[in-house]
This record gives C-alpha cells, sequence and structure tokens, in this order.
C-alpha cells in the first residue's frame, strides 16, 4: 500500500496544475522545433531561388545574329516581316484624354449614384446636390413673371385707350370745325347786312356772332392742344409697354436660368463609358472658380473602346519612333494575350530625369478588362518591306536592317526553311525556331526573312540529341563576326 501513495498523490494533483505543466511542455517542444523549421524554410528558399543553377547543363556554343543597318537611317526595317525594334514599358491610360462629369454651380453633394467601376450610359444620373435653395428661387421667379406678365397685359390696355380718346376728339374737332363754318357765315352775312344801312341787324347781333365764332375758334385751339396731349401721353404709354414687354422678357430669362440652376443639380454622364474616379462624396462641397482643378469634379470618366498606351522610350531608342508605327502591347493581367496598337502621337518634350521621350499607342480592339494605369509592355515593330522584288533579288536594305545567321546553326535545312536552335530569354534554356532564309549570302552567314529578332543567340553546330528546354551553358564567349 505505501508504494501506490505517490500515484495517488498524482492523481489527486489540481487539473489547472495539469494544464499548466502540459502547456510547458509543449512549449519547450515548439521552442526546439523552430530552429529546424527556420532551417527547412531557408533551405527551401535558398532551393527555389538557385536550385535551377544546380541542375546539370549542356555546355553549347553560342553566336549573335548578325544585324546589319541601311546607310543614313536609323529606322530599322526587316524584310518580309515585322520584326522587334526595341521594348519599352508603359501604362494604359484613356484615349485621347479621360472625360470629366463637373458640377456646373456651386453646392453641395447630397447624394452619389454611381461607384467606381462602375459602367454607365450618357446622360445617367451620377450625383445630385443639394436643391432646396434652387427649388426656391426657381418658385420666386416664375412668381414675379406671372405678375410682371398680368402688369404687362394691364399696360397693353393703355394705349388703346389713349387711341379711343384721340378718335374721339377727332369726331369732336370735325364738329367744331362744322360750328366754326357755320359761324362764319354768320358773322359774314351779318356784315353785309350791316354795310347794305338797311338797319336789320343790330350792332349787338353783329359783336355777338363774333364773339361765338372767337369762342369756337378757341374751343378748336384747346381740342387741338387736348389732341397733342393725348397723342405725348400714346407715345409714353407705348414706350412703358416696351419696357414692360422688356422686363417679362427678362423675367422668362431669369426662369428659364432659375430652371437650368434646378438641372444642374443633377450631374448627368457626359459619355457611355465607366466611372475611373470618384472624386465626390455625400456632403463636399463642389465649388466653380477655385484654384484646385478637382473643385467642382464629381467623377471622371473613360471609354472602355478606346485606350491607349503612353510609353516612356529611352533616348537611345527614340530615333526609331515614328507615327504609324506598329507595336504589340503585353499586360500582365493577360500574360498569354497580344494586343496591337499604332504609334498616335510623340512627345515634344523629352522627360530630362528619367532619360525618356514619351509615345502615345492607340490600342486597336483593347479588352473591356483592361483598365488605366495597368502597367504594359510595349514591342515596337520595324515597317513591312517586301520579301522580294520584281527581279527575284533580296530587297534593298536602304532604311532598314537585316538579319544573318551563322550557316553552322541551321538544321533540317529545306528550299527555304530551316530550323535552328536558341536561347530563350533568360539565356538558360533551349527552345527550336523554324526560319526563313533568303537568298543573300555573306560568307558563312545566310539572310534571315522571318523568325529570329535582333540580339538573338543561336547554338552552333548542335548536338543531335538537343532538346526544347533543356538547360545550356555557353561553351565560350560569342566571337561571331561578320565584314
Amino acid at each position: 500500500m505505501p508504494s501506490s501513495s505517490p500515484s495517488l498523490a498524482s492523481l489527486s494533483r489540481d487539473p489547472d496544475t495539469n494544464a499548466a505543466v502540459a502547456s510547458k511542455t509543449w512549449r519547450e517542444r515548439a521552442a526546439a522545433l523552430l530552429p529546424w523549421v527556420l532551417l527547412s524554410g531557408f533551405s527551401a528558399l535558398l532551393l527555389l531561388v538557385i536550385g535551377d543553377r544546380l541542375l546539370p547543363a549542356r555546355e553549347v556554343a553560342l553566336a549573335r545574329v548578325i544585324a546589319i543597318g541601311g546607310v543614313g537611317e536609323d529606322v530599322a526595317a526587316v524584310t518580309g516581316t515585322n520584326t522587334p525594334l526595341f521594348q519599352a514599358s508603359g501604362w494604359v491610360e484613356p484615349d485621347p484624354l479621360p472625360v470629366k462629369a463637373t458640377a456646373l454651380i456651386d453646392g453641395i453633394v447630397r447624394e452619389v449614384h454611381v461607384l467606381e467601376g462602375e459602367t454607365v450610359k450618357k446622360d445617367q444620373l451620377l450625383a445630385t446636390l443639394i436643391d432646396d435653395d434652387a427649388v426656391l428661387n426657381l418658385r420666386t421667379a416664375e412668381s414675379r413673371l406671372e405678375s410682371l406678365r398680368a402688369l404687362t397685359e394691364a399696360q397693353k390696355e393703355q394705349p388703346a385707350i389713349i387711341r379711343s380718346e384721340i378718335t374721339t376728339l377727332s369726331k369732336m374737332v370735325e364738329a367744331a370745325g362744322a360750328r366754326r363754318a357755320e359761324l362764319e357765315d354768320q358773322v359774314n352775312r351779318y356784315d353785309a347786312i350791316a354795310t347794305s344801312g338797311s338797319g336789320a341787324v343790330s350792332e349787338r347781333e353783329v359783336s355777338l356772332a363774333r364773339l361765338q365764332l372767337a369762342t369756337q375758334q378757341a374751343e378748336i385751339a384747346a381740342l387741338g392742344a387736348r389732341e397733342e396731349e393725348l397723342l405725348g401721353k400714346l407715345r409714353l404709354q407705348e414706350a412703358t409697354t416696351r419696357d414692360f414687354e422688356a422686363r417679362l422678357a427678362e423675367a422668362a430669362t431669369e426662369v428659364d436660368r432659375r430652371r437650368l440652376e434646378l438641372e444642374r443639380t443633377r450631374i448627368l454622364s457626359p459619355i457611355d463609358g465607366i466611372v475611373l474616379r470618384l472624386v465626390a462624396v455625400p456632403g463636399q462641397k463642389r465649388m466653380l472658380g477655385m484654384d484646385d482643378p478637382e473643385s467642382s469634379t464629381i467623377a471622371v470618366l473613360y471609354e472602355p473602346d478606346h485606350l491607349q498606351a503612353r510609353i516612356d522610350v529611352p533616348l537611345a531608342e527614340a530615333a526609331k519612333l515614328e507615327p504609324g508605327q506598329e507595336v504589340r502591347l503585353r499586360a500582365s493581367l493577360f500574360p498569354d494575350r497580344v494586343f496591337h496598337g499604332t504609334v498616335t502621337r510623340i512627345a515634344g518634350e523629352a522627360d530630362l530625369q528619367r532619360n525618356t521621350l514619351q509615345a502615345k499607342v492607340r490600342i486597336e480592339d483593347p479588352d473591356p478588362r483592361l483598365r488605366p494605369e495597368m502597367l504594359c509592355r510595349a514591342e515596337f515593330l520595324a515597317p513591312r518591306v517586301p520579301t522580294e522584288t520584281p527581279g527575284g533579288a533580296p530587297p534593298p536594305v536602304s532604311g532598314g536592317i537585316r538579319l544573318y545567321v551563322p550557316e553552322r546553326a541551321l538544321t533540317e535545312v529545306g528550299e527555304s526553311r530551316a530550323t535552328v536552335w536558341k536561347a530563350d530569354v533568360t539565356g538558360a534554356r533551349l527552345e527550336a525556331v523554324e526560319i526563313v532564309l533568303g537568298e543573300d549570302r555573306r560568307e558563312d552567314h545566310l539572310l534571315v526573312r522571318e523568325g529570329l529578332r535582333p540580339g538573338d543567340r543561336v547554338v552552333i553546330d548542335p548536338p543531335a540529341d538537343l532538346q526544347a528546354g533543356e538547360r545550356i551553358r555557353e561553351m565560350n564567349p560569342d566571337k561571331t563576326s561578320m565584314p
């Protein structure tokens, strides 16, 4: 029985103590394994980085393809094909420029209805500004327009009333003229009787007739003055009417302006395109006339069918650039796809710090998934030239370059075709390339019309058991030369 007491003691130990002991044991084991784990990871990384170099490689003799340029020309043109002249990196961007959706009035953004990367249609609602003030201003302008319209209609009646008064006055003048003629006849008769001395008419009647004639003449003069007054008033009322009409037109223009201001609180898309960047957020001020070029911008858009690449071409290669030049483009988003493009324009100023000259390349048939500012790689191609002249002779080299390959590098030679083994872009593995040969020969080199590029390195006297993808190591430096 005494021998069993330690076991019972251990069984009666506190469970927390057991957990602490187990945790301590696990930590000790983890600490012991950590150096081995780190060593294994470092070894795996080292193997991944340089493991390929530890594999056996076959030693081969390599020779570089020879390029001969035309006299007095910088632009290279390889016969029969669009051969790459040089490569350069760049970025995708809208062609020719991005399009900004801009607020045309000052205001506060109430709501944004689209997100970055969203496809929008022309005149689609992008954002709205707070329009309470614009609504009130429009109502005020409409009320003023209605008031002026009523006043103008009332004012138009005034000239008509005055014209009626003038017409009535003209009738009165005619009547007064007839009465004056009657009085003049009466005075003349009285004068004739008085002159005859018959005594049939008294002096009093003659004087009364003359006074009545004078009164009638004064009344006609007063009617004439009244007519001139009414004509003056008519001209004044007509001028007042024109003033009201002008004010009415001004009020109508103000209504249109206020209505336009209200409409401009709704910012619409100017094109069919994709939202490249949102500049505005709800609650943000949008203002015109500020120093900040984005102070009134709501969103920046671009058309996915109109993209270009801006390529930074090293100045050492810039002499080979020309508008209309064909370009092959590759983007990391599509590693197995080649886009075709054309140089549309060359920047007027070089970048002194980067020692480059920028070229714009229009992308033909761009993929909808391409986005501005994606990195791309461009291959600028030499112009196409005829593969043969009418006489069957090789084309002239003026204005371009020709490629020549060592005859010792050819295998499986046919009538105008052959196969060569060349080092890949890494220079560590082989690939078989079928080439098209020309008839021109320079010592032990043959003209290549298609299949190789300037700078390619080919295997001299290739062994028969070479395989594509096989690792190689250069046996000796390239000493190939041509006169």
